[in-house]
Order: C-alpha cells, then structure tokens, then sequence
C-alpha cells in the first residue's frame, strides 16, 4: 500500500453548492486512471500479506447468515486473525466516516460509537476510524465476512442490516456488462458500487500466470455533502481480476480520489496480488 505525503491536499475537493455536484467520471477515464497509475513523487510504502479463507457458515450481528469467509493478516512483526470480518465497523463505514462528515454522528449512533472531542475546538477527533480506513488490513473490493453465492449473484452481507451489502459479480459476465448496487442504504441515500466488466484477460502474479480471468473496474460513489456552504464528492476505483475456481487474484485500488477537473488522484493506492493458495497449480 502506498499513500501519498500529500494526501491531504489530494482527497479535499469542494464545489460551489449553487451547482450540482460533478458526475462520476467516464469509465474511460477510470480506466486510465487505473491503468497508467498516476502517482505523487513521495509515499509511504507499507507491506502485508492478506489471506481469505472459509472456516463454515456464520451470522452477522444484523443476522444475515451465509458461509464464513475469514480475513487474515501478516504484518511485519504481528499477525492478526480475522483481520476485519468480526468488527461492527467495516472498511467500508470507515470510508464512509472520512468522506461524508455528514454522516458521522449518524454512524457514531448506529454502532454506538464514543466520539472524543478535542477540548480546544470542541470539534470530534476521528483519527481512530479514519486511521482504520487506511490501514494495510482493510483492503475494500476484496473481504470477507459473511459470503454467499447464488445464481444471480457473488457477495456480502454487514452488520448495519440484512440486505445485501457488497456485491462482488451478477450473472451477466460477458465484456461491457455493467451494474450498480446501492450501498448502505440504512445510513445514505446515495452511496453506490458501479461496476463493469472489462472481458477476459490474462494476467501474471507472483503465484502464477492466469490464461481466463475476469478483468472488472469498480467505482465507490461516496455522494456529495455541504459543509459549510460548499459541496464535495469523493469516489474511490478499483480494478479486481477473478479466475474461476479461485477468485480475485489481483487488485489495484486507488482511495478517495476528489472529482473534478483533473480527475483527483486520491489519498493513496492498494495493491494486491496472489501468492499461494493453499494448493497445487493446475
């Protein structure tokens, strides 16, 4: 993971509240973004080994019931289990708390959050949630908890309600298939996961080279708010490839990038690939 020195100036995009909020940038745009990996000259690079696998059939503390699928992490010098499936506070809330200022007390209630106020400003000090957005163990398009597989479709169920809360694919498969999936709607009205299909494509991690995978770009629309006169809105981009049979071998994520005239270039980058599966190459 990667995050730029400058990120504070790279995630704060405003607009005049007289006018409606940009909309979301063309998928080509998106695609380059992610694709010719526009960085800032200085980061902080850290690096992890995430792991996924199932341990049998769970319930989430809203009570959605599905199989289990397991978070681990492998940090330098500590291990953590079940990285992030068994918090109330998922990464995705966590985002959603560092984007929407609007929502914070909203959430702060839902999961009964203890804000801590700075005594000087009397403004609420949220240094914890967001410092757990970015940590190495909350990658976003590729988690577990609890997962289910239908025929319509692959995806998780949260702890905010019993609706499906991430959706990973739909039946459609076929190259330039494209759909959105409402996210969080106990919380917002107009946070949303667009996704589209690229098509086939091989691609080469350090486990294997891959000769059928699903090449598939992904937009978190976090929605517009108006903080004091004036709007933002912040989207975060992905790019995942699945083989079928083992799942999502690779990821590249670009976090909270401000729209906008450039295309923001985010917070940050998460990049993850495939190194061991737990079984022989076919």
């Amino acid at each position: 993971m990667n995050i730029w020195d400058d990120w504070y100036s790279a995630c704060d995009t405003l607009f005049d509240c007289d006018d409606d909020p940009p909309p979301l940038p063309s998928w080509n745009r998106i695609e380059a973004l992610l694709d010719e990996h526009d960085i800032p000259d200085s980061m902080t690079t850290t690096y992890a080994s995430y792991g996924l696998a199932f341990a049998g059939d769970t319930t989430s503390m809203s009570g959605a019931t599905g199989q289990n699928l397991r978070e681990s992490l492998d940090l330098p010098g500590r291990q953590v289990a079940n990285a992030t499936g068994g918090s109330s506070i998922s990464p995705l809330i966590a985002r959603l708390y560092t984007a929407r200022p609007d929502l914070r007390n909203v959430i702060e209630d839902r999961f009964s959050l203890d804000p801590i106020r700075n005594p000087e400003s009397g403004g609420i000090e949220y240094a914890t949630l967001f410092m757990a957005c970015l940590a190495p163990e909350c990658p976003l398009l590729i988690h577990g908890y609890v997962w289910e597989k239908t025929k319509e479709w692959i995806g998780t169920y949260g702890n905010v309600d019993t609706l499906l809360a991430w959706k990973f694919l739909d039946e459609d498969l076929s190259a330039g298939h494209r759909f959105t999936h409402q996210l969080l709607p106990s919380l917002a009205d107009n946070v949303f996961l667009h996704c589209k299909v690229r098509g086939r494509a091989k691609v080469i991690t350090d486990y294997q080279a891959f000769q059928n995978g699903l090449d598939c770009l992904y937009i978190i629309d976090y929605g517009s708010w108006m903080p004091s006169g004036q709007g933002g809105e912040e989207a975060g981009c992905c790019r995942v490839i699945y083989v079928p049979e083992v799942g999502p071998v690779f990821s590249y994520e670009r976090m909270l990038a401000g729209l906008g005239e450039p295309l923001g270039t985010g917070i940050g980058e998460r990049i993850l690939s495939l190194t061991d599966t737990g079984r022989q190459p076919e």
